[in-house]
C-alpha cells in the first residue's frame, strides 16, 4: 500500500492533537488485512463469489456474502491512507533511490506469493498485486516533482504511469486510480481544500468500476493527520502485506 510507506516526517504543518503516520499506517493495515480475509478466505474457500443457488437464484444475501461484503469495502479504506503515505514518504526520504528499489523488491516478492495465492503458479503476468500500482504511482510523482514547471513532461510521467497500471491489470490500477489519486494528492497536499474535493471526488468516480465507496471515509483519518512521524517499524510494514496473503493462503489450504 506504501502501505509500508512513509519515511520521514511530512509536508503537512505539525500538530499537537491528531494521529501520527504510524497511527496511519497501523489503521491502514488493519483495514488491509479485512479486505485481505474478504479475498482469500471468504471468496475462495466459505463461499463461490459466483456461485447460485439450485433454483438459480443469488445467495447475495446469505449470512456469508454479507459478511464478505463487509470486509470488502471495509478494505478499501486501506488504499487511500496508503497513497497519502507514500506522498509523504517521497517528500522527504533522505535517498529516493533506495526508496524506489525498496518498494520494487517488496513489490517482486509479493508478486510469487501473490500469484500462488491467486492460484496463477509462480508467476503471471496478467494480473500484478498492489504494491506495483504504488511503485508506479512513486514513479509518477518523482518523474512529476523532478519536470516542475514543465506540464508537457509532467502528463507524460502521468499517462504513462496510468497506461502502465491498466496494462498491467496491477491491483487499483484499473482506468489510472490509483495513480491519478496518488498525483492529486501530491499536487494538492499544500491546498487543503482541493485535496478535500479531488481525492473523495475521484474516490467516488472509481467506486464505479471497483465497488469501494466506503473508501471516502480513508480521508478522515487521512485529514487528523499531525504531521508526526511516530514510531518507525518500516520494514515491517514493508512486509505485512505479502505475510498476510502467505498466512491467509495457507490457513485456506489447511483448515477449508
Amino acid at each position: 500500500m506504501d502501505y509500508f510507506l512513509s519515511e520521514a516526517d511530512t509536508s503537512v504543518q505539525k500538530k499537537n492533537f491528531g494521529i501520527s503516520a504510524s497511527t496511519l499506517k497501523i489503521a491502514a493495515v488493519i483495514f488491509m488485512l479485512f479486505g485481505l480475509v474478504s479475498a482469500y478466505i471468504l471468496e475462495t474457500h466459505v463461499f463461490d463469489v459466483t456461485a447460485l443457488t439450485a433454483d438459480g437464484s443469488s445467495e447475495g444475501f446469505s449470512l456469508p456474502h454479507i459478511l464478505d461484503l463487509i470486509f470488502f469495502l471495509i478494505g478499501g479504506l486501506a488504499f487511500p491512507i496508503f497513497c497519502f503515505l507514500l506522498v509523504e514518504g517521497m517528500e522527504h526520504t533522505s535517498d529516493i533511490r533506495k526508496y524506489i528499489l525498496r518498494l520494487l523488491l517488496f513489490a517482486i516478492i509479493t508478486e510469487v506469493i501473490y500469484d500462488i495465492a491467486n492460484g496463477n503458479g509462480w508467476l503471471y503476468f496478467k494480473d500484478q498485486n498492489v504494491m506495483f500500482t504504488l511503485l508506479i504511482s512513486l514513479l509518477v510523482i518523482v518523474g512529476i516533482r523532478k519536470f516542475s514547471g514543465n506540464l508537457l513532461a509532467q502528463a507524460v510521467c502521468l499517462f504513462a504511469g496510468i497506461f502502465a497500471c491498466h496494462l498491467s491489470n496491477a491491483d487499483f490500477g484499473t482506468l489510472g486510480y490509483g495513480v491519478i489519486l496518488t498525483t492529486l494528492m501530491y499536487t494538492t497536499r499544500e491546498k487543503k481544500l482541493f485535496f478535500n474535493i479531488a481525492g473523495p471526488l475521484l474516490t467516488i468516480l472509481a467506486s464505479i468500476f471497483n465497488g469501494y465507496l466506503l473508501a471516502l471515509l480513508a480521508f478522515i483519518p487521512i485529514n487528523l493527520y499531525n504531521g508526526k512521524r511516530g514510531f518507525k517499524c518500516t520494514c515491517l510494514f514493508y512486509s505485512v502485506y505479502p505475510v498476510s496473503i502467505l498466512i491467509l493462503h495457507l490457513i485456506g489450504m489447511i483448515f477449508f
